[in-house]
């Protein structure tokens, strides 16, 4: 087995030492697990023993931060926390015959987290001089926290709720797997607006990012929290009116 050069590269830049390989054997139109092991990279190229005769399908993955289902192919998933960073990576799934015409498996590997920051446009000080609210809760809708290897796309979309205040920037970021156009919604999120514990204020609406997230996208969402625009019950007075809100994609 070996992984390709720029993969190796590219682990090395991120301080990856180690992978986790999955092989299944087919067998009556079902794969069952025959080999999970963890692998140290080293060079990039590594052994496997597996059973002779077989028709096989593996795969790879590194800093997984959860993997269910692994009995079967059909079922095997990768999970993560959103609100957790996550640098997980996955490689295509390679389909091949334990015989002696298959003589060594590539693989190549691909980041599969993307991330989304929310950002207040006004800067600190803007922010401090106001007695409206204190702290936002925000709501990142469709986003994934599991991915099926067999189907290489989100099992579902789901939404993650945090809290933000001046102690953060009234920032926050989350994680998500890739979401697909046309198959998945797309990006949105909703604004709730606190003082202390009591609602003051809401998005007149869920806010449609019209992206969908991507594997090593890192998608900056400004947003002008004193535009009426974006309110549910307009701000006695308003810094801005009618500014729409940005979108920044970073690839990292």
């Amino acid at each position: 087995m070996s992984l390709t050069r720029a993969t190796v590269d590219s682990f090395a830049q991120a301080g990856i030492g180690e992978v986790r390989f999955f092989a299944y054997i087919r067998q009556n139109k079902r794969d069952s697990l025959v080999k999970d092991t963890t692998v140290n990279l080293g060079d990039g190229q590594f052994a496997i023993g597996l059973p002779l005769g077989e028709n096989i399908r593996a795969f790879i993955v590194a800093n997984a931060t959860g993997v269910e289902g692994t009995e079967k192919f059909d079922s095997v998933s990768l999970t993560l926390d959103p609100s957790h960073e996550a640098n997980i990576w996955l490689s295509n799934v390679a389909s091949f015959t334990t015989d002696k015409t298959v003589s060594r498996v590539a693989f190549s590997l691909r980041r599969v987290v993307s991330r989304a920051t929310f950002r207040p446009e006004e800067d600190a000080q803007t922010l401090a001089s106001l007695d409206k609210f204190d702290n936002i809760g925000i709501t990142f809708a469709n986003i994934a926290t599991r991915y099926r290897i067999s189907g290489d796309s989100a099992v579902a979309v789901s939404s993650a709720a945090m809290k933000v205040d001046a102690s953060n920037g009234y920032s926050a970021t989350i994680n998500s797997f890739p979401t697909r156009k046309g198959q998945d919604p797309s990006a949105q999120l909703l604004l709730t607006f606190y003082r202390g514990t009591t609602v003051v204020n809401n998005s007149v609406a869920s806010i449609d990012g019209g992206f969908h997230y991507t594997g090593s996208h890192h998608y900056m969402i400004t947003v002008p929290l004193t535009d009426n625009a974006f309110l549910e019950t307009p701000w006695t007075r308003a810094a801005k009116t009618t500014l729409p809100f940005q979108i920044h994609d970073i690839t990292f």
